[in-house]
């Protein structure tokens, strides 16, 4: 059994949002007492400046009091929740309340700490810490959940719940999408010939040459066996095409075990299609597959958008 070890000399970036001077003082007095964990401290007084700074400055964790002089209880939840979505953040407040709690816990934060039991010993920095890693741990879950274990795309069940957040947003907004299925050319003799070791080695690999190229926005995700798709927002049909075109030009190199033996070469061919108003994600799949057939009975090793 593997025990787990857990890092103490690391330092911890905390953005505090506090108005109190008292409250800010007893917090920087409690973080000092630490003997296990240190934390480099940036205060601010208001919501606002607090969006402005994380823009300029990386923390591991966010302690928040609710009531702010621009920001009400409400608002500070919904900001929490939108604009600081991608780090965890604790709940600071004078109330001692279950329901307030519950409501902060559901606005995603870590934890909730009432302002009076700050003065029990490592309350806070054991909360602090927490906070951090177990935002970690959720983080290593989703992406588990989310992706493919073998080639790190993303994988199909999540793939079509952004592709379908996607199309609901475009329907209010009126933006373009494109997607593109595609697949390795002849992969079906590379898993006869030289096994599924260097199948999956090859699959890897794709994966990597793809996410090198498109832009980080762009989703790849993998739909079963050598059969990928490829999202690209606000992407009309002719930038998809000059995207595709570039990605049918990788000549993608597998290595073989036998090093005597001379590298892999594969090739991949894609299908896209581009979103229009009023279209459901099955008629979009089903017109850039449809599309993919096409090439792959003209040749392969190219693409097409319609």
């Amino acid at each position: 059994m593997v025990i787990p070890t857990f890092q103490t000399d690391q330092r911890f970036r905390v953005l505090i949002i506090e108005d109190n001077l008292t409250v800010q003082k007893a917090i920087q007095i409690q973080l000092e007492k630490s003997s296990v964990w240190k934390f480099d401290l940036y205060t601010v007084d208001n919501m606002t400046a607090a969006i402005e700074v994380k823009k300029t400055q990386a923390f591991h964790i966010v302690l928040a009091d609710l009531v702010l002089p621009d920001s009400d209880r409400k608002s500070t939840l919904s900001i929490l929740r939108n604009e600081f979505s991608d780090l965890p953040f604790i709940i600071l407040t004078s109330t001692d309340d279950d329901q307030l709690l519950i409501e902060s816990l559901q606005a995603g934060a870590q934890n909730y700490l009432c302002k009076e039991y700050m003065q029990f010993g490592a309350l806070l920095s054991r909360t602090l810490y927490n906070g951090i890693q177990r935002s970690k741990m959720e983080s290593k879950l989703k992406y588990i959940a989310s992706h493919d274990d073998l080639t790190g795309a993303m994988n199909k069940r999540f793939f079509m719940i952004e592709l379908q957040e996607r199309i609901d947003q475009c329907e209010i907004t009126d933006d373009i999408f494109s997607l593109a299925i595609c697949d390795l050319d002849n992969f079906r003799r590379v898993n006869n010939t030289y096994g599924h070791v260097i199948g999956d080695r090859a699959l890897k690999i794709f994966v990597q040459e793809i996410q090198s190229i498109i832009r980080n926005q762009d989703i790849i995700a993998r739909f079963g066996g050598d059969e990928f798709c490829i999202l690209f927002p606000n992407t009309k049909k002719d930038r998809c095409e000059k995207f595709l075109k570039k990605l049918t030009s990788l000549k993608i190199e597998i290595p073989l075990k036998n090093n005597s033996l001379d590298p892999l070469f594969l090739k991949s061919s894609y299908g896209g299609a581009q979103y229009n108003k009023g279209m459901n994600a099955e008629q979009l799949l089903t017109d850039a597959d449809n599309t993919l057939y096409q090439v792959k009975n003209n040749g392969k090793g190219f693409s097409k958008v319609i």
